[in-house]
């Protein structure tokens, strides 16, 4: 009887430090989804979700063609890929692709269209003269 009470108070106790180890270790993957991941680096900033960190590496994001971009079904907000078709950066804005600079890239070389007088223009916008340069040699200061 009294060899039946032990084997009942271990068995008690077995299954309390068993369901204990659980509350534990349930504790702590709840606690570790709330952290952010840093490579090299090993105090990520907290607004970021990846955080890498290096002196001598950048970071390749997926490439591919316009074909296979376009071909994404369902891309998320903000997904961005290098385009090898158009040599350019894209994003989706949440419903169209969109290029990462798009007409944004200054002045085109072979003319720019949709310009507005006095919004559009080659100058500067301080007190210092704008130089144009032929063959690196000073030409016509304006």
């Amino acid at each position: 009887m009294a060899r039946i009470k032990l084997l009942s108070k271990l068995d008690r106790l077995i299954t309390g430090l068993f369901v204990l180890i659980i509350c534990f270790l349930l504790f702590l993957s709840a606690a570790s989804f709330g952290q952010n991941v840093g490579i090299n680096n090993p105090t990520p900033d907290a607004s970021a979700l990846l955080d890498l960190t290096s002196s001598d590496k950048g970071i390749l994001v997926p490439r591919m063609s316009t074909a296979q971009r376009t071909a994404i079904s369902s891309p998320a907000t903000g997904l961005l890929v290098y385009d090898t078709s158009t040599n350019d950066f894209w994003f989706y804005d949440g419903s169209s692709w969109r290029q990462m600079l798009g007409d944004l890239k200054g002045w085109s070389t072979t003319g720019n269209a949709n310009t507005i007088d006095g919004v559009n223009f080659l100058g500067t916008t301080d007190n210092v003269p704008f130089n144009f340069r032929v063959n690196n040699k000073k030409g016509r200061k304006n």
